[in-house]
């Protein structure tokens, strides 16, 4: 519940009293991996990099297996405004344990601002392919042509990424239509 309610805090932006909520939270549930790990992030947002540091090393004590350690490092290397080839480092380590589109897009994206485009245009490349579609393939093709024409297939699917899926609608007429016909029976 406590959880729920630093939730709805956050939506509205009030990071203060969504920090308040859930360290009560985490008095009841010490250990809890998703409260420090929304702790952390919440500490980030705050700026207070010390305590997120704090709640950084104790997610990697509670969960030393989750892969989102890497985010949250990631996230406080860029608050503290390590030097782009650490936050790199650790970008490519999360990719070697899970494939996240934004990820390997800010990946790529960090590839590009240190003037590494070939690295930019194959992590590019890798998303699409891996991905296919969605908001960060796009961002991707975009970023890719910064440096090279996209390829035949990668240009014509970025030329329909506003063309709506035909199987979506017909999928929901049929269930509409089957609803209708045994409500009528």
């Amino acid at each position: 519940m406590l959880c729920t309610v630093s939730d709805i805090y956050k939506m509205v932006r009030r990071y203060e009293d969504s920090k308040t909520i859930l360290e009560m939270a985490y008095e009841k549930r010490p250990g809890s991996r998703m409260i420090v790990f929304a702790l952390t992030e919440l500490c980030l947002k705050l700026g207070d990099v010390v305590n997120a540091w704090e709640y950084y090393k104790e997610f990697c004590q509670v969960a030393p297996e989750d892969s989102r350690r890497y985010i949250l490092l990631y996230k406080v290397y860029a608050a503290q405004e390590v030097s782009l080839e650490e936050q790199i480092k650790v970008l490519e380590k999360l990719k070697e344990e899970e494939f996240i589109d934004r990820w390997a897009y800010e990946l790529a994206y960090l590839y590009h601002k240190i003037g590494f485009g070939t690295k930019c245009v194959e992590e590019c490349d890798e998303m699409i392919l891996w991905f296919g579609e969605g908001e960060y393939v796009v961002k991707a093709m975009e970023l890719k042509m910064l440096h090279q024409p996209l390829s035949i297939e990668q240009q014509e699917k970025y030329d329909h990424r506003f063309d709506a899926s035909p199987a979506e609608p017909e999928e929901e007429q049929e269930l509409f239509d089957g609803q209708y016909m045994e409500d009528s029976e």
